[in-house]
């Protein structure tokens, strides 16, 4: 996988990443975001891994078709944060 450099750092049961468009095709994909954290420079989202996330990850990767309108506003959601910090999670 791509990206489990990336995530070696996590705790169980969470996934980290510092790739915005990951992350938003997570979100969309209905992975409840848990948390925003800076490190080595860079923004890091996390997000509870329930056991589904390397599947979507591998999809990710794959080029899954996901709703655009959707993916959408999970980027723009995850803009925010970025710029305004985290408020809690999805509902």
């Amino acid at each position: 996988m791509k990206n489990e450099s990336l995530n070696r750092d996590s705790k169980p049961g969470i996934y980290r990443t510092p790739d915005l468009y990951q992350s938003a095709f997570l979100l969309t994909k209905g992975i409840t975001l848990i948390g925003t954290e800076r490190a080595e420079g860079r923004a890091f989202f996390l997000f509870r891994d329930e056991g589904r996330v390397r599947e979507l990850v591998e999809q990710y990767f794959g080029n899954a078709l996901i709703p655009a309108l959707s993916f959408k506003s999970s980027l723009r959601e995850l803009k925010s944060l970025l710029h305004g910090g985290f408020a809690g999670g999805r509902t």
